[in-house]
């Protein structure tokens, strides 16, 4: 197993001129992206009724504006999801997040397998001087964890092949906010740990279900509108938060 000392290091050794008075200071133009699909689009129109999909949530920080185009590196994010939306922990086997800290993607899937919910990637601004940054682009592994608080949790597991470098994201699952779109809906409320030398996640990519493991993810579309919400709020290192709201459309 990769331990946390050797990743931290590889990074210094790659980011050997980068300063910590580099990070963003969360200038004013700094902006957050959300978005949501489902598929397939045809659902049931009964509230009492679901169907296994394939969800998928996209979110895209901005900051063309920050030194080396690196906007203040988010803390927290909190998804609220469309009551017609389901997730359903229950359906595959719980894996702690011991399990897969420090290992690649294919250690982390190996250590649990049948807890694999779903995958995607990410990206990550890492500044190199007061105007560049590089770019590195995780993949991204969802799982099954195990509850904290009593919750059941989301673990999002990611690695940086070129670095060798793993970090896990854990989002608890709770009751939704938001209105009535989203009352008996769930919330994904994530904990995003600080990436080394003022690095800063910019684009999280990822889908569950289906594929990955089916009825993990049920919907049905019974709204009027026929339109299926996400509605979040994403909390930056800087103090700041921006709100974030997608929407898709269902028959």
């Amino acid at each position: 197993m990769r331990k946390s000392k050797y990743l931290i290091g590889a990074l210094c050794a790659v980011f050997a001129t980068v300063s910590v008075a580099n990070v963003a200071s969360g200038a004013p133009g700094q902006t957050q992206d959300a978005a949501i699909n489902v598929k397939p689009k045809q659902l049931p129109n009964s509230k009492k009724k679901r169907k296994a999909i394939r969800l998928h949530v996209k979110t895209s920080t901005f900051c063309p504006s920050c030194p080396a185009q690196v906007p203040s590196p988010a803390v927290r994010a909190v998804l609220n999801f469309d009551n017609a939306i389901q997730l359903r922990p229950g359906v595959a086997p719980k894996c702690a997040s011991g399990q897969l800290a420090g290992r690649s993607t294919a250690e982390a899937k190996a250590a649990c397998p049948r807890s694999i919910v779903g995958g995607g990637s990410a990206q990550v601004f890492a500044p190199t001087g007061p105007t560049s940054h590089v770019t590195f682009n995780p993949e991204v592994t969802a799982f099954n964890g195990t509850p904290r608080g009593g919750r059941p949790t989301l673990i999002l597991h990611n690695f940086v092949a070129e670095l060798s470098y793993a970090q896990d994201l854990v989002g608890v699952l709770k009751a939704a906010k938001g209105g009535p779109d989203f009352r008996r809906g769930r919330q994904l409320d994530v904990t995003i740990p600080p990436l080394p030398l003022a690095a800063a996640l910019t684009v999280f990519d990822t889908s569950v279900g289906n594929g990955f493991k089916r009825g993990y993810v049920k919907a049905n579309c019974s709204d009027r509108n026929k339109r299926i919400n996400l509605k979040a709020r994403f909390s930056f290192q800087d103090g700041s938060s921006l709100p974030a709201n997608g929407a898709t459309r269902c028959r």
